[in-house]
């Protein structure tokens, strides 16, 4: 691990040499601070128009705090359960994308000079920059509660993070507090490891934000058939210690104690906005960003889990790869000084997940309180349910078989008046897609969704 002070050179441009050198910039040097998910799709998108015309007025430098960067977040679930291996990944295109005058640094970025135009490095140098990127993604959030800061407590939200995980014994006990997405996805795969698991969600059930009631219900099942203790209206008040500050346990609202040494808090997270704060760029939950993703300071750009675009922020790799491909448009025609019609406008999000075989599908607003369209088969376990509001789709839940989110989601992201066929809306796209294209004509129909947590 690299320490604060230290920053490790990694050449990515098809020339040789290995030494940061501040001045390989013909002409416009691009920074960009972070290297997770959302940075590496923007070197991909980045790759076609400064690679084809071989320019060589570019040139960029990625910063990243890990040793690794770019991998595939999503993933680490599957790392953690034993179906894949951390190098799976790592992207090729950190070695092999050749973008022209392109270098990558391990380190972190302590202070940003707006006026010079400058970051100061951890080793103490000074990068100039004329575009700079701010990608510093998200923390998970630890509560402020008795007995937080000491041993046994981690997040899940890093591949340090998972191989801490995968490190524990199997007969270890863990307490998994969070039943959303990565809290139960973290649940199963250390299950899977043969670690006693319990999960404690303070909802009424699980993932009750993406969730119905009754889908919820049948989700905690799942998980209970899988040997994991599932606590619903449950809070932690206390983390239980010995005379020796070892963790004994978790201790409930109720003042139950549930007994393990490990904790994993998968409460959700708040965005990395401290250095941009410190420089003085706009910031509320995030680092504030237009449609083009430009901050307060037209020379500082933002995308990812740091950002808040019109009051929303992100956690799901779909609007990530979106706000990149509308950021990579947006430099290049700024550096070119012609106008760009490129605009970031929100997205959809989905979540998708599988325990113990069974599909969980969600997509835009889940009010119980909506107008819906219910079909369920009980003895199969399949469920749709499906929220409608002024003649339009806005939500949907699926359990089960969820072969038709893709449809759903568009139908959801394009708006489109569903009235006249309302009554087929429920079976899904071979009973509307007809419909749909003679009636609204809208944007192709696809079966693809933005169906993972970043």
């Amino acid at each position: 691990m690299v320490k604060p002070n230290e920053t490790v050179v990694q050449d990515m441009s098809p020339h040789e040499g290995n030494v940061r050198d501040d001045t390989i910039s013909p002409h416009e040097h691009w920074v960009i601070v972070g290297h997770g998910m959302a940075a590496q799709r923007l070197l991909e998108e980045l790759h076609d128009p400064l690679t084809h015309r071989k320019r060589q007025d570019v040139s960029i430098t990625i910063i990243s705090g890990e040793p690794v960067g770019g991998y595939n977040r999503i993933g680490l679930s599957d790392v953690l359960a034993g179906k894949r291996t951390l190098a799976e990944l790592t992207p090729q295109q950190i070695h092999s994308q050749h973008l022209p005058n392109c270098q990558w640094l391990q380190g972190w970025v302590m202070a940003i000079d707006r006026t010079a135009q400058t970051v100061r490095l951890s080793d103490g140098g000074l990068l100039p920059y004329d575009r700079l990127i701010l990608s510093t993604g998200s923390s998970a959030l630890l509560p402020e509660l008795p007995g937080i800061n000491g041993q046994g407590i981690q997040a899940f939200r890093t591949a340090a993070d998972t191989e801490g995980l995968m490190a524990l014994p199997a007969n270890a006990s863990v307490i998994v507090v969070g039943g959303g997405l990565l809290g139960i996805e973290a649940a199963v795969g250390l299950a899977g490891r043969g670690v006693n698991v319990a999960l404690v969600h303070r909802g009424a059930w699980l993932m009750n934000r993406q969730l119905d009631a009754l889908s919820g219900d049948w989700l905690a099942e799942a998980l209970t058939s899988r040997g994991i203790r599932v606590y619903l209206n449950s809070t932690v008040a206390e983390i239980a210690r010995d005379e020796r500050e070892d963790m004994q346990g978790v201790i409930l609202q109720t003042g139950e104690q549930l007994d393990a040494a490990h904790a994993v808090f998968a409460m959700g997270v708040k965005p990395n906005v401290d250095l941009a704060q410190r420089a003085g760029v706009a910031v509320a939950d995030g680092i504030e960003v237009d449609d083009q993703m430009i901050t307060s300071d037209p020379a500082i750009y933002a995308l990812g889990e740091c950002v808040s675009h019109r009051g929303v922020q992100f956690g799901l790799v779909g609007p990530l790869y979106e706000q990149a491909a509308v950021l990579a448009r947006v430099l290049v025609a700024n550096r070119d000084h012609i106008a760009c019609d490129a605009r970031y406008e929100g997205t959809v999000v989905a979540t998708h997940l599988k325990v113990s075989g069974v599909p969980v599908y969600s997509a835009g607003d889940i009010d119980p309180a909506q107008e819906s369209l219910v079909w369920q088969d009980l003895p199969k376990r399949h469920y749709k349910r499906l929220f409608l509001k002024e003649g339009r789709l806005v939500g949907v839940v699926l359990y089960g078989d969820i072969s038709d989110g893709g449809f759903y989601h568009d139908l959801i992201q394009q708006q489109v008046d569903i009235r006249a066929w309302r009554e087929h809306l429920i079976f899904g796209a071979a009973h509307c897609t007809g419909n749909v294209e003679r009636n609204n004509k809208p944007q192709a129909i696809s079966q693809k969704p933005y169906s993972a947590a970043a």
